[in-house]
This record gives C-alpha cells, sequence and structure tokens, in this order.
C-alpha cells in the first residue's frame, strides 16, 4: 500500500494524519522530510526483490519505551512462521566513530552532539522487541535489524565496520552503493507473500512486563489460588502461554513451589495485584 501512495505522492499526507492520531500532534518538519527521502529508497529495494506484500509499520512506538523505530518490517519466513526487521533509515552522507567503548559516532555537518551507533541503537530495538513483544517470543526467532545509509557510499561509513565492534555485524549498515547485500539481507528473512495476518498478530501481541517489574514481584510474598478464584481483568498483568509468568521457589528462598498444573494461579500480596498464567508443569 505504501508503495502506491508513494508513487502517487500520498504517503507523506497519509504518514502524517496516522501520525497525528497516534501520538495525538503533528509530526516535525524534519520527520516529514526524512519519510519523504528515506522510506520511498527502502520501498523500492523491497519491490525489486519481490516484497511487496510484506507489511510496513513507520515510526513504530516500541513498547515500554520512549523510542520509535523508524521502520518494522513484517511477514512470513522464508523457512516458515514469523519474521520482523527493524531497519534504522539514515540520511547521512558520511558518518565518523569516535568512541569505541560507549559505541558512540559523529556525522560531518549535521549539527549536535556525539550520538549511538546506528547499528548498535538496532541492536536495542530488537532486543526490546524480543524482549515485550509476546507474539514473537512465541514464536522463538528474534527480530532482525539493519541500518540502510541510501546516501551514503561504503567508503562514508567504513568506520562503522571497527573490527572491534564486530558483533554489531549482526544488525549491518548498508551504503548506497551495497544494495546487493541489502537485497540479500532482506529475502534471507523476509518471503514473498503477503505479511497481513503476521501484522495482525504482531499488533494485537500482549506485551511484558517491565523488568523493573519483575524485581518488585519477585520479593513480595505469594499466594497460591485455584484459578476459579482468580480472574484477572485490565490489570496490565494478563499473559498467555505464549508470554506466561512463571513464578517459583528459585525466586524466594524458602518458598515451596505450588503443585504444578492448569489454571494455576498467584496472587500478588500488594495492594491486590494479580499474576496469573495458565500451566507451570514442566518449567523450571
Amino acid at each position: 500500500m505504501l508503495s502506491k501512495q508513494a508513487a502517487a505522492s500520498q504517503m507523506v499526507p497519509h504518514l502524517t494524519e496516522r501520525f497525528r492520531v497516534e501520538f495525538g500532534y503533528s509530526p516535525s518538519r524534519s520527520e516529514v522530510l526524512s519519510w519523504e527521502r528515506s522510506i520511498p529508497p527502502l520501498l523500492g529495494q523491497l519491490s525489486d526483490v519481490g516484497l511487496d506484500e510484506v507489511e510496513v509499520l513507520v515510526e513504530y512506538q516500541l513498547p515500554r519505551y520512549s523510542g520509535r523505530a523508524d521502520v518494522v518490517l513484517l511477514g512470513e519466513h522464508p523457512k516458515g512462521g514469523p519474521s520482523c526487521v527493524v531497519v534504522e533509515n539514515k540520511q547521512w552522507s558520511r558518518v565518523a566513530l569516535v568512541d569505541i567503548e560507549h559505541r558512540l559516532v559523529t556525522v560531518p555537518g549535521v549539527p549536535g552532539q556525539e550520538r549511538l551507533h546506528p547499528q548498535a541503537q538496532v541492536c536495542r530495538y530488537t532486543e526490546h522487541l524480543r524482549d515485550f513483544n509476546c507474539y514473537l517470543g512465541k514464536h522463538g526467532r528474534p527480530p532482525a535489524g539493519c541500518v540502510y545509509l541510501h546516501n551514503a557510499t561504503s567508503g562514508g561509513i567504513a568506520g562503522l565496520r571497527h573490527p572491534n565492534l564486530a558483533d554489531l555485524a549482526t544488525f549491518p549498515a548498508f551504503a548506497g552503493d551495497e544494495v546487493a547485500g541489502l537485497r540479500a539481507f532482506l529475502t534471507s528473512r523476509l518471503a514473498p507473500v503477503s505479511g497481513a495476518q503476521v501484522a495482525d498478530d504482531f499488533l494485537r501481541s500482549k506485551i511484558a512486563p517491565s523488568k523493573q517489574l519483575l524485581e518488585h514481584v519477585r520479593g513480595l510474598p505469594l499466594i497460591a489460588l485455584p484459578s476459579g478464584l482468580v480472574r484477572p481483568r485490565g490489570t496490565g498483568l494478563e499473559y498467555s502461554q505464549g508470554c506466561p509468568l512463571v513464578i517459583h521457589s528459585s525466586l524466594r528462598p524458602g518458598l515451596s513451589r505450588p503443585a504444578a498444573g492448569p489454571g494455576l494461579a498467584l496472587l500478588v500480596a500488594d495492594r491486590g495485584r494479580r499474576v496469573s498464567f495458565p500451566r507451570t508443569a514442566g518449567r523450571g
């Protein structure tokens, strides 16, 4: 759909309206310019390798996080099952690595302070989705990610590929003269079929609790109750089998683990908040 809108010059007005509806305010001029200049080149790469039916989420608000991913691609994996690819679009033509330890870069000609290495940024986004999107967690295949710098050449981004940052190669950066590599990356992770169902399931997914909440729960007394007596709804602590919260004796020394079985629920003895899960059998 976005490809057709881009061809008809309707994409940016559509994204602007959707942005207002989603976030309650208008996008900045710099964001609009970024959409105009960076999304069509990416859509063109998808189209050229037959991935027109992959679902494209623009400015996706990450769960329990202040940041937004530039683009999230959703579809079927060539080996089956859902696939998620995060793409960070950068309009930079050159970039310099200035701090290996903290993974910081500067962009010549672009005002502002040092910023996070874009591949490290994508790594964070994929880890966040893996940890919080229960639908992705259920299927076990972690989200992939890459950076696309369509205005740059390979020489202009060579500093990103420092040997001491080899771990970031899992989330590669592609310049404008490296489209063969970008296309190979995308087609190895997305199949040329409709991604609509995957996108629907991804967007409907329950969101896992924050680590801070889990740490809080870790120290609270727990009371086992039959599931027939506990029907938590609307607490923000509801879990499907795809994303269960499993609390057992290792979390609190001396606490006996309740007998495993379907429908067991645990009441967190703190202002009546409840955490339930369908089954604990087989989980240690």
